[in-house]
């Protein structure tokens, strides 16, 4: 009996709800499609270059990065975009040492003693016990930038 007035209840509610449910689900479609179009995005070449042409404009022309440890993480990512626009991109799975030994062993030129620097001044914001200053941040931007130029 008590399943039997449970099911009414259920098809009651369902009946004067539908609309606000196909709405509902309309939504998780659609938010499950854009999810799946930024991944495909982050995968495209022509993505990648506006990014990294975002990102030198944003963070080199403007100076416009933040302070401290995430300034630092500007950096190194749009250093790695900048490297998977030379089909190198990084692993998920590597750490930054790992990915370093990567781009040594790709890039023979100034390229990979620019990187070693900006991962070493990465690495102390993120695991140094030292307060990191504008002065890291000044020199991890002037990296990106040579970076940056060498490469294109």
């Amino acid at each position: 009996m008590v399943v039997f007035d449970w099911w009414r209840w259920l098809k009651q509610w369902l009946r004067e709800h539908w609309l606000d449910l196909m709405f509902a689900l309309l939504g998780l479609i659609l938010l499950a499609v854009i999810i799946a179009f930024r991944h495909l995005l982050r995968e495209t070449p022509w993505a990648i270059w506006l990014l990294s042409r975002w990102d030198y404009w944003y963070l080199c022309r403007c100076g416009r990065h933040t302070e401290g440890e995430r300034g630092a993480r500007q950096y190194y990512r749009a250093m790695e975009r900048l490297f998977a626009l030379g089909d190198l991109p990084r692993s998920r799975f590597s750490n930054s040492q790992e990915y370093l030994a990567q781009i040594r062993r790709r890039h023979r030129s100034h390229l990979h003693t620019y990187a070693e620097e900006l991962t070493q001044l990465f690495e102390a914001a993120r695991y140094g016990p030292d307060r990191f200053g504008i002065s890291d941040l000044q020199r991890m931007r002037q990296l990106y930038r040579d970076m940056y130029r060498e490469s294109i």
